[in-house]
């Protein structure tokens, strides 16, 4: 018997359970031998006005399951696609369905790598309603895979108005996976819009997430720290500095030496610069608008910083020579810096001559070190303190009481 006879059957049948039942058989037969053309006839059949929908809808939803079953996505693609193209005249008597398809062929695009058209069909559901009640957490969770495909084919401009819309609903979710996606968006975005020291937080919050698979989370590191580098110099990136520097994971990554010269305040030569350089992402290797790039600003704002712990005084054209600029970019840095309260300086214009001050919160490289040491040693005893309370409980609570 061929397909369209089967199917003149199941539409002559009056009871509406045999309908269905009928439906639900011959789509997972068709399916199971992967025949896109007798599902596309059955399609055909169950949206035929003639049958109503009460086995029509259902009929429908029965098919969304079964086409995870499809073994190829070509023909997995042709099937959704083509009931796509069929709903679309009735879509608002299938909204449930039409929505639901369109995450299917969403999972296929994802699953070819083709992010701008799972990014695009996901755009395509309706998210707000009369016929059916859309929850907030649906709400986000397409809102959040949309961020990510938009992330994946690098366009941040987009990505960014569905990270505001995903923000709003954020905390209705409980989902630690969802949350996780949502965090890595925030990051990335911050990253690409040059904001890097509240990238590098973010990054760095992400690293410690148990969730995450140990490789993704030095990579999260690793991120931190490229963020941290290219921060603009000043207090706050030396506070993120030294929180990058202190963590032991550190110096498993790559761009290790780079964070500890930075950390320390030493002088960064070219040839490490341009090694950290080749690690970069295209977005961070753009030039900026006086011709210099995110990366050689960053360090020679660095140097700037460097210098200070260095000479109390020197002339512009000294400072010049050290960081490899000519005079007038030099001073045009250092007036920068000092505008923006990132370095505590005076220029004396008249001699050529600038004179640093270093602020007490800034401190030097030794102070530094110090600070550290007192740290560990407070940890330390912190340690040796809960070890006591664990393995000796009762003398602890003793002691105290005395």
């Amino acid at each position: 018997m061929s397909i369209q006879e089967t199917l003149s059957q199941i539409e002559a049948l009056s009871a509406q359970s045999e309908k269905l039942n009928g439906y639900t058989n011959i789509l997972a037969e068709l399916v199971k031998e992967n025949d896109t053309a007798g599902v596309s006839a059955c399609i055909d059949s169950i949206l035929n006005e003639s049958v109503g929908l009460a086995i029509s809808r259902p009929a429908l939803a029965q098919l969304v399951g079964l086409v995870d079953k499809v073994t190829s996505h070509e023909a997995r693609a042709t099937v959704v696609k083509y009931a796509l193209e069929r709903i679309s005249p009735r879509v608002t008597s299938f909204e449930e369905q039409d929505s639901q398809l369109r995450e299917k062929l969403a999972d296929i695009y994802e699953a070819e790598n083709d992010n701008e058209a799972a990014a695009s069909i996901l755009q395509s559901i309706p998210l707000e309603s009369g016929q059916r009640n859309i929850s907030e957490e649906f709400k986000l969770n397409i809102y959040v895979r949309i961020l990510r495909n938009l992330l994946e084919v690098g366009d941040t401009v987009a990505a960014e108005t569905y990270l505001h819309r995903a923000q709003m609903l954020i905390h209705t979710t409980s989902d630690k996976v969802t949350q996780l996606h949502f965090k890595l968006a925030q990051a990335r975005i911050l990253d690409s819009k040059r904001q890097f020291l509240a990238a590098a937080a973010k990054y760095h919050e992400l690293s410690y997430v148990t969730e995450i698979a140990d490789e993704e989370r030095l990579h999260c590191l690793g991120a931190s720290i490229t963020c941290a580098v290219l921060a603009p110099a000043g207090p706050q990136r030396s506070r993120i500095l030294s929180t990058l520097y202190k963590d032991d994971r550190s110096q498993q990554i790559s761009t290790f030496s780079i964070l500890e010269k930075m950390f320390l305040d030493r002088l960064i030569d070219p040839a490490e610069v341009d090694a950290f350089a080749e690690t970069l992402s295209e977005h961070q290797k753009a030039l900026l608008a006086d011709g210099t790039t995110v990366l050689s600003r960053a360090v020679l704002e660095h140097n700037v910083l460097a210098a200070t712990h260095l000479y109390h005084t020197i002339r512009i054209s000294e400072l010049a020579s050290l960081l490899g600029v000519d005079s007038a970019k030099a001073e045009a840095y250092c007036s920068t810096m000092i505008g923006q309260g990132r370095l505590m300086g005076m220029i004396d214009q008249v001699d050529g001559i600038i004179s640093f001050e270093v602020s007490e919160e800034a401190g030097g490289p030794e102070i530094r070190r110090w600070d550290m040491g007192i740290q560990s040693l407070a940890e330390a005893v912190e340690g040796c303190a809960s070890e006591l309370v664990r393995v000796a409980p009762e003398w602890v609570a003793q002691k105290v009481a005395v």
